[in-house]
């Protein structure tokens, strides 16, 4: 897993330890889809995000990388949140993988 925070300002954005923060989490379809569904996602672990950084220059980049090993999810879709703090500001985002059967299955049928 990669963070990366980008200062585009002029000032020094001292960052908040305890603030910066990812989460993953998975949710697994139900064989039968009848209509509309929000997920069910269930939260696998937390980490802390840009250990050994104390702000961010203007600027300047920070790039934090991690592994987190999971196991065999070939049938659940996982999202990735993260969060970080500032002394005035938070930043969110977050990203959606898809299963590989799931990737699979979609280009089968988009392509027939």
């Amino acid at each position: 897993m990669q963070c990366e925070l980008e200062n585009v300002g002029l000032a020094r954005v001292k960052l908040i330890h305890d603030g910066c923060i990812g989460k993953i989490y998975s949710s697994r379809l139900p064989r039968q889809i009848a209509g509309i569904l929000e997920p069910r996602w269930e939260k696998l672990l937390s980490v802390d995000l840009l250990n050994g950084h104390d702000w961010v220059e203007p600027g300047g980049l920070i790039t934090s990388q991690q592994i987190v090993v999971l196991p065999a999810m070939t049938d659940k879709f996982l999202q990735i949140w993260a969060h970080i703090e500032s002394k005035k500001v938070a930043w969110n985002a977050s990203l959606v993988v898809a299963p590989p059967a799931f990737n699979r299955s979609a280009n089968q049928s988009v392509s027939a």
